[in-house]
């Protein structure tokens, strides 16, 4: 990664934050309705997935949109240890010293599930660095394989 994908990245976390604060003034439907019709960039269509949306909804029926908080600790474990290039301009020094952690690339916090897709390994010294730092996601990469179903989920609970 480059410089301009970091910068890039930081811009995109920006939008983010601006369209999950004007996502708040408005229907869900309404921003859905945009997401069908193709007329959302990324970061306005990852908002849809915020659980400030839902969170009241799934208490009251009883029914999880993410799933656990927690990864199996069955996963799978990288073979190049901590992610942290993935995130970050370099390799970590520390993925040596340390067993990696399973983290959620797209934070959970902000509605990313506990799904194989979003999943990322570092090691604890970059899991606590990067926490729910939006501004670190890959955006680059595109719509994430898991938005879709997510959306979807929410959808069948909220309407």
């Amino acid at each position: 990664m480059d410089l301009t994908t970091l910068k890039n990245r930081i811009e995109r976390g920006e939008e983010y934050l601006l369209a999950l604060e004007e996502s708040r003034s408005r229907e869900w439907r309404e921003i859905l309705a945009e997401y069908d019709g193709g007329r959302l960039a990324l970061p306005q269509a990852m908002a849809l997935v915020h659980p400030d949306f839902y969170k009241e909804r799934e208490t009251e029926v009883g029914q999880s949109i993410r799933g656990p908080r927690r990864f199996s600790t069955t996963a799978s474990r990288p073979v190049a240890g901590c992610m942290a290039d993935r995130i970050w301009l370099s390799a970590c020094p520390l993925e040596n010293l340390y067993d990696v952690h399973a983290d959620h690339l797209f934070p959970y916090s902000l509605g990313g599930p506990t799904l194989a897709e979003n999943q990322l390994f570092l090691c604890p010294v970059h899991n606590r660095a990067k926490a729910s730092d939006i501004h670190l996601f890959p955006w680059e990469l595109g719509e994430p394989d898991w938005l879709r179903r997510q959306v979807d989920r929410i959808r069948n609970l909220l309407l």
